[in-house]
This record gives structure tokens, sequence and C-alpha cells, in this order.
């Protein structure tokens, strides 16, 4: 059924591409999930310098101590969007976090991840959990 699902949303994806290259989105998408699979693998190994690698420091919602605590960490990429048509640099992800403390599932969180593209590497620049509210400047 997964495989089915995927490859629904892949056909509406070509067929509403618009003004960018699927392949490119899919290559965006796969160095995101590198990323988050960095920051999970950093929590399993205690690694608060990889982790903080990931992101710029003292980012809201996203402190390094507090994820140092946690037993592991499972992120998931629900979806990304770019926040510039013309440039395929800066994106906004969408990331399902469970974490678990002792090797127990404790809760889930559900963020907005803004990631610039700094020297060849993705960066997280701002984190904001789904339950903040959203305002503009």
């Amino acid at each position: 059924m997964k495989y089915i699902m995927f490859f629904i949303v892949l056909v509406l994806s070509i067929s509403f591409c618009g003004n960018f290259v699927l392949s490119d989105e899919i290559e965006v998408k796969k160095e995101i999930i590198t990323l988050l699979k960095t920051r999970d693998d950093a929590v399993a190994k205690k690694d608060a310098e990889l982790f903080s690698s990931t992101k710029l420091d003292n980012i809201k919602n996203g402190a390094t101590k507090g994820y140092m605590k946690l037993s592991s960490l499972e992120s998931e990429l629900l979806g990304i969007d770019y926040l510039d048509e013309n440039s395929k640099e800066k994106v906004v992800a969408f990331v399902k976090e469970t974490y678990f403390f002792d090797g127990k599932k404790s809760h889930i969180g559900h963020f907005m991840f803004l990631l610039a593209k700094v020297d060849a590497k993705w960066i997280i620049f701002r984190q904001m959990s789904t339950k903040e509210r959203v305002v503009r400047y």
C-alpha cells in the first residue's frame, strides 16, 4: 500500500511540478533526510558537537542540551517547500520527531525547519513548533 501511495504522489508531483525540476526536489529531500539522520545519530551517540553542526547555535526549540537528554530520536521528513521560487538554497521542511527516553517512546513533535544551504551543506537556521503562533513581519 505504501508503494501505491508513493506512486500516486509521484505522479501528482510530476503533473504539477510547475517551475521546479522534480529531480532537484528529490535531491534536496535526500540531502535533508541525511541531515535529519545525522541529528538522530548524534542523539543516539550523545554527540553534542555533531548535533550542533546541523543547526545555528541557540535556535528556539532546538537546544542541543535538551536533545542530548533523549535516549534516541526518530525524525521523519513530511515535506518541503521552497522559500524562494527562484532559489533552491532555502527551504522550509515539515518534520515529525519522535522522542524516546530510556528506550521508551515519550512523545512526538511536529516542526517547521527553515534551512539554508551554506557551503554545499544544509543548516537549520530556525525551528518552529507547529504549536507556535506564526507571525508575519
